[in-house]
């Protein structure tokens, strides 16, 4: 009998040759992977995942360069954010320039992040907050997602306000960084490096780019040309059919060869055509 899923050879293929440890460089992730305390590791993936625009170089350069400055105040990310004020941030880090961002936005970022840590403790317990005990599946990340950013941002002192560091998911824009935010923190393997127990793989929403656009039109999973919100639920919900457990799983193998340099996207996806007749 033919597979019901003509995109599941495909798939599994892609997750195959390049969900390997040895390919995540260049991308934030190997900054993250790079703490092995949980209460560490969520501070830099939100740095890291907030700044992911434009050329993956680029990210890891500036995220690097973030948590180091933060390091020259205390080497505990924690610590750092909790013993320093705005005044001592700007110090820190003036002058501070990445793409749509300046100094006066990284600082109140960041006196966000450590105004959370203060009241909740950390990141993850804010994320809790949000999450309705009627909510099932992604509307769990969604809701704790609304109740993480609103606290960040309310943490800012207005610095935030008009800024795009932070998505926002009721603003239906597909929150790329942020779901790429969630897959770092709560799934674990050889890829992901997890430490967030709020939540479960089944629970996510694929971070949607122009990469997983391109690789999903192509595969049949979406027919929506531009990411957002309703781009990422449909093509969850096509790789939820092939893994209902852990469909987010796929998201890095079937990017990779769009990210990596090492890959010819167009290449990998002339090999095999996996639209429905």
């Amino acid at each position: 009998m033919p597979d019901q899923i003509p995109y599941r050879a495909f798939c599994e293929r892609a997750y195959d040759l390049f969900h390997r440890a040895e390919l995540i460089s260049p991308d934030p992730l190997e900054v993250v992977r790079e703490e092995s305390d949980p209460s560490e590791r969520e501070i830099v993936a939100l740095i890291a995942s907030s700044l992911a625009l434009g050329r993956v170089e680029a990210i890891v350069s500036v995220v690097r360069s973030v948590v180091a400055r933060l390091r020259e105040i205390d080497p505990s990310l924690r610590r750092a954010l909790l013993e320093s004020d705005a005044a001592r941030l700007e110090r820190r880090f003036g002058g501070f320039v990445y793409r749509f961002f300046d100094q006066s936005q990284i600082v109140g970022f960041l006196s966000g992040i450590a105004g959370v840590l203060r009241e909740h403790g950390s990141l993850e317990n804010a994320f809790a907050l949000g999450i309705s005990a009627y909510a099932e599946g992604e509307e769990r990340l969604l809701s704790g997602l609304r109740r993480l950013v609103d606290e960040v941002v309310r943490h800012a002192g207005g610095s935030l306000d008009r800024s795009i560091l932070l998505s926002h998911p009721e603003k239906g824009s597909a929150i790329k960084r942020l779901c790429l935010f969630a897959r770092w923190l709560v799934r674990s393997d050889e890829i992901d490096p997890g430490g967030w127990r709020v939540l479960v793989p089944s629970d996510l929403l694929i971070p949607v780019d122009t990469h997983v656009i391109r690789v999903a039109r192509h595969l049949g999973m979406t027919s929506r040309a531009q990411p957002s919100l309703l781009a990422a639920r449909e093509i969850t919900e096509s790789l939820r059919r092939i893994d209902p457990d852990d469909p987010v799983r796929f998201d890095f193998s079937l990017t990779r060869p769009g990210i990596n340099p090492r890959f010819d996207e167009s290449l990998w996806l002339d090999r095999y055509d996996a639209r429905p007749a």
